[in-house]
C-alpha cells in the first residue's frame, strides 16, 4: 500500500520557506513617505571632528537615493546559509551559497526623485552541500559555463532572469516600489512546463515569483533611509507585518547614522542596523493537512551599510540573520488509521545562519 506522506511534506515545504530571502533588514513591506523636494543635498555636513576613522558632527544631511539619466551601477548579491533541521532525532544539515550579478541602467527620473531603472541579471552561480540521513548531496550551477538542458531546468529559479532584463523602480528612500518583469522570465522560469498549466497558474507563478525571488534579492542591495535629514546617532525605525507560508510575521527593523568618513572617493555615511522578527499567528496552525503547534520562532539579525554622500548609492552592505523555530507536527486522524507507523507525532526543529554581502561592480 503506497503511504500518504503529504502532511509531512507540506510542513517540511513550509518550514524550508522560513530561509528564502524575505526576512532581510532592506525589504519594506507598505508604502514610504516621498522625499519633499528641494531637500539638502546630502553631501552637505558642518564642521566635524575624527574619532575613530568616522568623522562625527552636530549637523544633520540627507541620506537619500540620487540618481541621473543614463547612469549605469551594479551589485553582487551573495547569500550564504548554513542550516540544520531535525524531525525528532532526524538531522539534516546544509551549506549553501548563492551569488546573482546585477547591473542597473538608470532610464528616467521623475519629479519626486524615484527612478525607472532596466535591471539585468548578468550572471548567478549556486554551491550547495546537503547532509541527510539518506546521504550527501553536493551541487553546483554557473550560468556562465555551458550546461546541459536538464541542469538548466533544474536551475531555472535561480537563470530565469539571467541576460533577460526586467524594469523596476526605486524611490529615493531606497524602496524597491516596483518590478515589471516580461513573460521571457515566466517562459524561462517554467521551461517546457510553460504550456501545461493555465494562465491564471501561469499569472501566480510570475507574480509570486517577482515579488519574491527579483524584487527579493534586488532590495538587499538597496539601504533603506529616513525620509528627512539626520544626524550621528539618530534612528529610524520600520515596522511591517507579512506572511512566508502559513507563518504571519511582525518585523521591525532599526537603523543608526553611525558617523562618516572621508575618502578619497568623498565622505561615506557609515548605517548600523538590528532586525527582530516576531510571529504573531495562532499558536496552533492548521496547514490543511495536519497540525503544527509553533514553540519557538525567533529570528535576530545585524546589517552594516557603506553609503557614499556624493553618490547616493550604497557602497557595500552586510547583513547577518540568526533563525531558530520549533514546531511540534499532528500528521491527521485519517492518516494516522491508514499508515499508523509512519504518521506519528512528531518535532520539528530547525537552526540557520543566514549572511548577505552586497558589493559594488565596476562597468
Amino acid at each position: 500500500m503506497k503511504v500518504h506522506r503529504n502532511p509531512v511534506m507540506t510542513l517540511h515545504a513550509m518550514i524550508r520557506l522560513l530561509f528564502y530571502p524575505l526576512l532581510v533588514f532592506s525589504i519594506s513591506c507598505g508604502r514610504s513617505p516621498q522625499r519633499a523636494g528641494g531637500g539638502t543635498d546630502s553631501s552637505t555636513v558642518g564642521d566635524s571632528s575624527s574619532v575613530g576613522g568616522l568623522v562625527w558632527t552636530g549637523d544633520t544631511v540627507r541620506l537619500v537615493m540620487r540618481f541621473a539619466k543614463g547612469e549605469t551601477f551594479g551589485y553582487e548579491i551573495t547569500e550564504k546559509q548554513r542550516v540544520e533541521m531535525a524531525r525528532d532525532s532526524a538531522v539534516e544539515k546544509s551549506a549553501q551559497t548563492l551569488s546573482h550579478a546585477y547591473r542597473f541602467e538608470v532610464l528616467d527620473v521623475r519629479p519626486d526623485g524615484s527612478a525607472r531603472l532596466r535591471a539585468t541579471c548578468l550572471h548567478v552561480r549556486l554551491d550547495g552541500d546537503y547532509s541527510e540521513p539518506g546521504g550527501r548531496k553536493v551541487m553546483h550551477y554557473d550560468s556562465r559555463e555551458k550546461n546541459e538542458p536538464a541542469k538548466e531546468k533544474m536551475f531555472a529559479r535561480f537563470n530565469a532572469p539571467v541576460n533577460t532584463p526586467f524594469e523596476i523602480v526605486l524611490t529615493p528612500e531606497g524602496r524597491v516600489s516596483a518590478v515589471r518583469a516580461p513573460d521571457e522570465i515566466a517562459r524561462r522560469l517554467l521551461r517546457d512546463d510553460y504550456t501545461k498549466v493555465s494562465k491564471e497558474a501561469r499569472d501566480k507563478i510570475a507574480t509570486s515569483y517577482t515579488e519574491d525571488d527579483l524584487k527579493g534579492t534586488i532590495q538587499k542591495a538597496f539601504q533603506k533611509v529616513e525620509d528627512k535629514a539626520v544626524g550621528v546617532d539618530s534612528s529610524w525605525k520600520h515596522v511591517w507585518t507579512g506572511s512566508i507560508g502559513y507563518l504571519k510575521i511582525r518585523n521591525e527593523a532599526t537603523y543608526v547614522l553611525q558617523g562618516f568618513r572621508e575618502t578619497p572617493q568623498g565622505r561615506i555615511a557609515s548605517i548600523g542596523g538590528t532586525l527582530v522578527s516576531t510571529y504573531i499567528g495562532p499558536d496552533v496552525l492548521d496547514t490543511g493537512q495536519g497540525n503544527a503547534t509553533v514553540h519557538e520562532f525567533r529570528v535576530e539579525g545585524t546589517a552594516t551599510t557603506a553609503f557614499s554622500l556624493r553618490e547616493g548609492k550604497p557602497l557595500s552592505r552586510s547583513l547577518v540573520q540568526k533563525l531558530s523555530t520549533r514546531f511540534y507536527v499532528e500528521p491527521p486522524p485519517e492518516l494516522k488509521q491508514i499508515a499508523p507507523d509512519q504518521a506519528k507525532n512528531f518535532w520539528w526543529t530547525q537552526r540557520a545562519v543566514i549572511e548577505n554581502t552586497i558589493e559594488r561592480l565596476s562597468f
